[in-house]
């Protein structure tokens, strides 16, 4: 009998150890969650920004596109004008 009750209480401790180690690893599970989801957040701003600050380059560019097709126009005018005064 005494044999049953210590094998009984050895059985309890080592349930309670793993049920501890089983706890510590959900905590450091959950830290990890609470860490994937919070990057997960900053990243997600983070490719916000990027987007509109590509949006805004993007639109700089196409002014810029634009600016540099009215200049090749007034060359190549000047150039045309100069073509025919010296005619």
């Amino acid at each position: 009998m005494q044999g049953q009750v210590d094998k009984h209480v050895e059985e309890k401790e080592a349930w309670e150890k793993e049920r501890e180690e089983w706890k510590e690893e959900k905590r450091r599970l959950g830290t990890w969650k609470v860490r994937c989801l919070d990057s997960e957040e900053k990243y997600k701003a983070k490719i916000v920004d990027l987007e509109s600050d590509y949006d805004e380059l993007k639109e700089k560019h196409e002014d810029l596109e634009v600016e540099l097709e009215d200049l090749k126009g007034c060359i190549i005018h000047k150039h045309i004008n100069g073509f025919h005064t010296g005619l």
